[in-house]
């Protein structure tokens, strides 16, 4: 930088702001530093001192040559690509801890910028060349369909969370919240309700929250997968292309920053509810082995405002004939599969759906066997030579069974008195 002449970088580079190195080299590296700095310059060189763990092997041991046991990260970058490496490093483990480089979390990675690249394919594919989509206006809010206001209601809560967590530095944490949100509640949950919405042109198009949130979680997402949000912004996928403004490189383009002008508590409580239903949908037909392609009659015991999101509910749980209506009363007793939530109840008639006779028997048949198997642990337990003189582990391990046999039990029980 010069030293010791004033030039230019020195007064631009120094002091800076963070300084980034492992913990093991405390003493070694970063004291001297600033010793050094207040000798020279009587000015310590940085404001925070950032300290990483150590990326160890899969076995959890420190990587050396005399080990062999080293991992050349350009094979890793050949085999999952650079974002996922650069995105499980950063993610994988808590602020300074250690972590293993493990292949599945590689993996796992990839497979979301995958999920990232497809959401983006879909979302451009329905563009037309050289449209550009206005952003959704906070003024006029409450125009917007529920489903539109959650995911941008959601979207400012992600970019609050993550500027208050880097701000902490923990780095990972910010960067799994991305990701749950663009995986699951944008990917999973918001686009998929958009195609419902697309395929029926009476409706007010999904595109400007579409692309608005898909643009702010690109900015978002950038410093952790540089590589795949600038090909979906300024390369083949030319994303920018279709944004005001967006003459930039995403390198470029200004952070997103935290505001509160689309919060909606209302509109998350009310999508809140038609993601419930739906999951209690499709765990009712995993639960009793019901194939995920067939469509179930079912009925939905709640609010006639519930209504508008029908075609939703029918579109994701699979859901055909879908009744809505509002007691109890007004929907089948006998032979049914119920799950009850905050608010509302879901009620799929099981009659037609398989042999009922054939599945009380087996039902039957396991609820004896576990019903013996609970009798021989609380023998177990019960008997007070076992208890003194059986390891701590094995007694914990046996009660732990015993609970699993106790819940198991009253699943079955229950199932039972569905089929009547």
């Amino acid at each position: 930088l010069g030293w010791p002449d004033d030039t230019e970088d020195l007064r631009y580079f120094y002091p800076t702001s963070v300084m980034e190195t492992g913990y093991d080299i405390i003493f070694l590296w970063v004291a001297r530093m600033i010793m050094m700095g207040l000798f020279a310059m009587d000015e310590v060189p940085f404001e925070w001192v950032y300290f990483h763990g150590t990326v160890r092997d899969d076995q959890g041991k420190r990587m050396s040559k005399s080990k062999g046991n080293g991992v050349d990260p350009e094979v890793l970058v050949d085999r999952y690509g650079a974002d996922a490496l650069r995105f499980k490093l950063v993610t994988a483990g808590g602020t300074g801890n250690d972590q293993r480089l493990e292949e599945p979390r590689m993996e796992a990675a990839r497979n979301f910028a995958n999920k990232l690249w497809n959401a983006s394919r879909f979302v451009l594919s329905q563009l037309e060349p050289g449209q550009v989509v206005e952003a959704p206006d906070p003024s006029r809010r409450e125009s917007l369909p529920a489903e539109d206001r959650w995911v941008l209601s959601r979207l400012e809560r992600l970019t609050d969370d993550s500027l208050r967590l880097m701000e902490r530095f923990e780095l990972g944490e910010a960067g799994r919240e991305m990701q749950e949100f663009l995986w699951d509640e944008f990917c999973d949950w918001y686009l998929e309700i958009a195609k419902i919405r697309l395929r029926n042109e009476d409706e007010a198009s999904p595109l400007p929250v579409l692309v608005h949130t898909l643009a702010t979680c690109l900015r978002l997402l950038h410093p952790y997968m540089p590589y795949v949000t600038e090909e979906i912004w300024s390369g083949s996928g030319g994303l920018r292309a279709h944004v005001p403004g967006g003459d930039r490189l995403l390198i470029e383009t200004p952070y997103p920053e935290a505001t509160a002008v689309w919060r909606d508590e209302a509109a998350e409580r009310e999508l809140g509810l038609v993601l419930e239903i739906v999951r209690a949908v499709r765990n009712l037909r995993r639960e009793r082995g019901i194939d995920a392609g067939r469509w179930l009659e079912t009925y939905v015991v709640a609010d006639a405002g519930l209504a508008k999101h029908a075609p939703a509910i029918e579109a994701l749980a699979r859901a055909r004939p879908l009744r809505i209506v509002p007691s109890r009363a007004d929907a089948p007793s006998e032979s049914v599969a119920t799950a009850v939530l905050a608010d509302a109840q879901v009620v799929v008639p099981l009659a037609g759906l398989f042999d009922v006779n054939a599945e009380r028997a087996k039902l039957a048949r396991e609820r004896d066997q576990v019903q013996a198997q609970v009798r021989s642990l609380e023998a177990q337990l019960g008997n007070e030579k076992f208890l003194a003189s059986a390891p701590e582990k094995v007694v914990r391990g046996r009660r732990e069974q015993l609970e699993a046999a106790r819940s198991r039990l009253t699943g079955i029980e229950a199932r039972l008195a569905e089929l009547g």
